[in-house]
């Protein structure tokens, strides 16, 4: 204890006044914050709260993914990317294998990625249909 009074003594009389000022100063920074939830009151209005909940369950419904089964063979790169697993270079890759006419089942998406699992879980949210028309 005496060695911290001696250091504190070595000071100038500003730097000593700085540092009790500083140390006022943190004091109340903290004795503020410890007590801010005391008095701040978070202001809840049920109608605003309301409105919010609606507005996300709206945005959540419009952009989750379709639930239609899309047909790879006929769909746009927006379609494709709307699709659960498909990214936009999956999605480019898709349409340059329908444009070289290697689309012809889901099997043949094994050229672009080799995982069967991938595909299976891809069969859930799209097809392929060659004879169907294109919009």
């Amino acid at each position: 204890m005496k060695k911290i009074i001696d250091s504190f003594t070595s000071f100038t009389r500003p730097e000593r006044a700085g540092l009790v000022i500083l140390s006022a100063i943190l004091l109340v920074l903290v004795a503020i914050r410890t007590t801010m939830s005391l008095w701040v009151r978070p202001v809840t209005d049920k109608e605003k709260e309301a409105a919010l909940v609606k507005a996300w369950s709206d945005y959540k419904i419009a952009h989750e993914p379709s639930k239609v089964r899309i047909n790879l063979y006929t769909a746009d790169s927006m379609q494709l990317i709307s699709i659960k697993g498909i990214s936009d270079r999956l999605a480019h890759d898709i349409l340059e294998c329908r444009r070289q006419q290697k689309l012809f089942s889901m099997n043949s998406l094994f050229t672009i990625v080799p995982d069967q699992k991938w595909v299976n879980e891809l069969s859930k949210y799209a097809y392929v249909d060659t004879n169907e028309k294109s919009d």
